[in-house]
């Protein structure tokens, strides 16, 4: 079993605020941009509101880091259980957080949810240490 030191448990946290930053925030804009193009409202951009947004990614991305850390914690050796409640648990924090549930949204912001959770998983996947006897044998 691998043991998270408090240089792996901060890099997680790290990666998550940085992924939610890049996908949930600028993405999250674009996603915003879209909505307002397909509801044809003029064309507008404020520097202000955009960084708000892309702020807000990087704390949702850190909430994000921190229930996978907790999922670890609780579940050490059950990874498939950890990623799927990982998944349920942003996929149902953003059904809270999207007023109102429409098609639309739906459409535009589940993938950057989906697209989260796999960067985060995957950039902060465990590796087993490999031994020095593997090393020899190869």
């Amino acid at each position: 079993m691998l043991r998270l030191t408090w240089r792996d448990r901060l890099r997680d946290v790290a990666v998550g605020a940085g992924v939610g930053a890049l996908v949930l925030g600028i993405g999250g804009r674009s996603a915003m941009r879209g909505i307002a193009i397909l509801s044809g409202a003029p064309p507008s951009f404020s520097f202000g509101g955009s960084l708000r947004v892309v702020l807000l990614g990087a704390l949702a991305g850190l909430v994000g880091g921190l229930i996978l850390l907790g999922l670890r914690a609780l579940l050490p050796k059950r990874w498939l259980i950890q990623t799927l409640l990982f998944y349920v648990m942003i996929l149902l924090i953003t059904l809270r957080g999207l007023r109102p549930i429409d098609a639309q949204r739906l459409m535009l912001f589940l993938p950057l949810v989906l697209a989260y959770g796999f960067l985060v998983r995957t950039l902060t996947r465990r590796r087993r240490p490999v031994s020095e006897e593997a090393l020899v044998e190869s």
